[in-house]
C-alpha cells in the first residue's frame, strides 16, 4: 500500500511541469496569430511578395515548432517537450527578428508600392523572453 502511494506521489509529482507549460504553448499559438494578422495587414498595405514568403515561411516554422511542443505536452515527455520548447523558441526568435527587418512590427514601409489598404498599426508582440517565461 505505502509502495503505490509513492509510485502515485512520484507520479503526480513528475506532472507538475504539464499545466504551465501547456498554458504557455496555448498563449505561444495566440502570440502566432497576432503576428499573422499583423504580417497580413502590413503586406495588404506595403505588398512585397518576397518577403511575404519569407515572413510566411517563419510563421509556418514557427507553428509548427509549437505545434510539437504541444504533442510533446500531450505524450506527457518531457525530455522532448524539453527540446521542442528550445525549437519553439528560437523560430520566435527568428520570426520576431525577420518581423523586426521587413517593417512588420514598426509598420514602417521598406520599399514597394503602398496601396489604399488601412494604415498599419505597429503590432505589439510579446518578446521572446517573455515567451521563454510562459514556457517553463
Amino acid at each position: 500500500m505505502i509502495r503505490c502511494a509513492l509510485v502515485l506521489c512520484l507520479g503526480l509529482a513528475g506532472c507538475q511541469w504539464l499545466p504551465a507549460v501547456a498554458a504557455g504553448a496555448s498563449w505561444l499559438g495566440a502570440a502566432l496569430d497576432v503576428a499573422r494578422a499583423g504580417a497580413d495587414a502590413y503586406f495588404a498595405r506595403h505588398p512585397h511578395l518576397t518577403e511575404a514568403d519569407r515572413v510566411d515561411g517563419a510563421i509556418l516554422r514557427a507553428r509548427k515548432a509549437a505545434l510539437a511542443l504541444q504533442g510533446a505536452i500531450a505524450a506527457h515527455d518531457r525530455g522532448q517537450a524539453a527540446k521542442a520548447r528550445g525549437e519553439a523558441l528560437d523560430a520566435y526568435r527568428e520570426l520576431v527578428a525577420l518581423l523586426d527587418e521587413v517593417g512588420v512590427l514598426d509598420g514602417r514601409a521598406i520599399g514597394g508600392a503602398e496601396t489604399e489598404a488601412p494604415p498599419v498599426v505597429p503590432l505589439e508582440l510579446p518578446s521572446v523572453d517573455e515567451v521563454a517565461a510562459r514556457l517553463p
